[in-house]
């Protein structure tokens, strides 16, 4: 009986040492495996890695190169476009950043500007004591809305030849809602460019006016900047204005002055919704 016993416990012995060696068998030589594929897969990856960094390095010359391209072509492009032209651009007091692109954009294509800056949205009219004298000069009920016939009456104002009678401008001008800076030479402006915001909201106001422009004759567009959003753009969009979105850039200053020029029509800019980057100086329309 002995024996048999000591038979069996041989056994259950032999078949649990048997156990243990296969399943630790199975665990190094898994642990093997999984340690190449491991080695494997990092050298892959560091092969990938350093395929991408090699395409990122090339990318970012090429890009930085097409930069510089736009950067240096765009003078080249707009030089003399806008001679003997002024352009009258409309702003905010304030930051004034979309005023300064667009005028430093009329510069380079020879043109010249004249800066219509108000102090308040909605022309200041929101002041009872200013809305009753600008009501007197439109012989208008004070009690009624001013915007729309105070934009109409401006846009021909702005657009009246030096030594013209202006009383709604000068009255403006006297109640410090509005100032305006006319370099020396500036002709009578047949452009306008909107860029007035307050609190970053579009001022209404400002559109109506550069809307009533181009119901005069007058060609009128929207601007902005990428550096601080103001919807101007979208604003002026949704009255039939062409715009810009990024008048601080090469792309948005030839945009702008293919606008004015009447050779585009539409949004041009990075935002969404917009018809193209730029219009193509290639297949733009010819001035008539």
């Amino acid at each position: 009986m002995y024996n048999f016993r000591y038979h069996i416990a041989s056994l259950v012995a032999v078949f649990l040492a048997l156990s243990i060696g296969l399943l630790l068998g199975t665990v190094v030589v898994e642990r093997g495996t999984l340690n190449a594929q491991r080695t494997t897969l990092v050298d892959s990856l560091q092969k990938e890695y350093s395929a991408l960094r090699t395409d990122n390095t090339q990318l970012k010359s090429e890009l930085d190169t097409n930069k510089a391209f736009v950067t240096d072509a765009a003078p080249v492009l707009v030089a003399n476009r806008l001679s003997g032209r002024t352009v009258l651009v409309l702003g905010n007091a304030g930051r004034a950043d979309a005023a300064a692109a667009v005028g430093d954009a009329v510069a380079k294509a020879g043109g010249m500007s004249i800066a219509a800056t108000f102090r308040d949205a909605g022309f200041g009219l929101k002041d009872k004591a200013l809305a009753a004298k600008v009501a007197a000069v439109l012989a208008a009920d004070a009690s009624g809305d001013l915007t729309a016939p105070t934009a109409d009456v401006l846009a021909r104002e702005f657009a009246n030849a030096p030594g013209i009678p202006s009383p709604l401008t000068d009255l403006l001008v006297a109640a410090g809602e509005l100032s305006m800076t006319r370099p020396d030479g500036a002709g009578t402006p047949t452009l306008f460019v909107v860029t007035g915001a307050f609190d970053d909201k579009a001022d209404a106001a400002q559109i109506a006016l550069a809307s009533a422009a181009k119901s005069h004759g007058q060609m009128a567009a929207g601007a902005e900047t990428t550096k601080h959003a103001t919807g101007v753009a979208a604003a002026a969009s949704d009255a039939g204005l062409p715009t810009v979105d990024h008048a601080d850039t090469p792309l948005g200053q030839v945009s702008l002055v293919w606008v004015l020029l009447g050779r585009a029509d539409g949004r041009f800019g990075l935002a969404r919704g917009v018809d193209g980057a730029y219009p193509s100086p290639l297949t733009a329309t010819i001035p008539k």
